[in-house]
Parts: structure tokens; C-alpha cells; sequence
């Protein structure tokens, strides 16, 4: 339901964002609020969907379905920007929207067609069940370490990405295409590591990958 309701909300901002671009309306501020509310969206996906990975395989194959879901989401990481690229080059920015927007039925109609088997957990209110949260990650060593990682690596790479457009346009003096395969290769080699990380693991174990 989780992942249903942020889909759909999702959906109904980018046909906005679609429709926008389209007439000519968009505008800075516009934009923002619009990326906001998208990511919004999959602040709230993004958990219920690692979460049902464990629903869909047992634990012994876990490690191997995680690694297939990196591959899956960096594949459209790939793909997506080069083709948002050249749909760009060929007509405009709303004809890019308007493909991403007729995309994600798709992906609402797979969501609801999954019926998981439910689980039975225990209920509590939101805020302290965080507290409780964040209190065991705070009392556990390996998630501390983890956690720490994926801050200082994910802090980098968020401004490696935002300054892309910058270098795409004013040192490359690239296009809209220039900048969709910088975004591509990005990917790539997401994909590329996710295609070795299980054999690394075995090798080196966890900690040291």
C-alpha cells in the first residue's frame, strides 16, 4: 500500500510536470516544488520496496537479489538519462516528461498485481518506533560503521552529480545528449561493480568490500 500510494502520487506529479512543460508554463520555482513532491515520493517508496525484497526470496538468496535490484535500478539510471537525452534533442523537455509519466503504470499495475504474504508485526505509534530505530543503530557497531560510510560516500557522490550540468555545459560545452551519457556512464559502472560485488564478497568478505 506504502508503495502503491507513493506511485501513483508520483505518477499524478509527473503528468503535471508533462503538462507544464508542454504548454510553457514551468518556471524555477515550479520546478523545485514539483522535484520536491517527486522526492517525497520516493523517500516514502524507496523503503517499502528494499524492505519487500526479503518477501520475494529467502534469506540464502538475498545477498544475489539485492545485487540484482542495484543492477535494475542502475540500468535505468543508464539507460533513462541517454534516452531523456535524445527525446530531448529530438522534439523538447515535455515530450521527456511525458515518456517518464507513461511509464509508471506499468510499474502501479506490477505493484498491485504482487500479493505478498502478510506478516504479522507489531503496531506502534511512528515517532517512537523511530526513536527505537535510531537508538539501535546508534548502539550497534556494524550499522554505525555502515551507516557512517554511506554518509560520507553519499554526500560526495550527491555533488558529484549536482554539478554534472555545470560541467556538461560550461567546460564541455556539451548538449542535452552530452549530458544524458555523463549521467549514463555514471550508471555503468554501478553496474559493472554490481556484476563482481558477490564474488569480491566472498573473496575479501563484506567489511572489507
Amino acid at each position: 500500500r506504502v508503495m502503491l500510494t507513493a506511485q501513483i502520487g508520483m505518477l499524478v506529479t509527473s503528468a503535471v510536470l508533462a503538462l507544464l512543460s508542454w504548454l510553457g508554463q514551468i518556471t524555477p520555482l515550479l520546478l523545485l516544488a514539483i522535484t520536491v513532491t517527486l522526492g517525497i515520493g520516493t523517500a516514502l517508496n524507496s523503503p517499502a520496496w528494499q524492505a519487500s525484497v526479503r518477501q520475494q526470496v529467502g534469506m540464502r538468496d538475498l545477498p544475489q537479489a539485492i545485487s540484482l535490484n542495484t543492477i535494475s535500478f542502475n540500468l535505468a539510471r543508464t539507460v533513462g538519462p541517454a534516452l531523456g537525452g535524445l527525446l530531448i534533442s529530438i522534439w523538447n523537455v515535455g515530450l521527456a516528461f511525458a515518456v517518464n509519466t507513461v511509464c509508471r503504470p506499468v510499474l502501479i499495475l506490477a505493484v498491485w498485481h504482487w500479493k505478498p504474504e502478510a506478516s504479522a508485526f507489531d503496531r506502534r505509534p511512528m515517532l517512537p518506533a523511530i526513536g527505537e530505530g535510531l537508538r539501535f543503530c546508534a548502539t550497534s557497531s556494524p550499522i554505525r560503521r555502515v551507516l557512517l560510510r554511506g554518509m560520507v560516500f553519499g554526500f560526495g557522490v550527491a555533488g558529484y552529480q549536482a554539478l554534472i550540468p555545470a560541467i556538461a555545459r560550461n567546460q564541455l560545452h556539451g548538449d542535452e545528449i552530452a549530458f544524458g551519457l555523463m549521467l549514463g556512464i555514471f550508471g555503468i559502472g554501478s553496474i559493472v561493480a554490481a556484476l563482481f560485488i558477490g564474488q569480491a564478497r566472498r573473496r575479501w568478505g563484506t567489511e572489507a568490500v
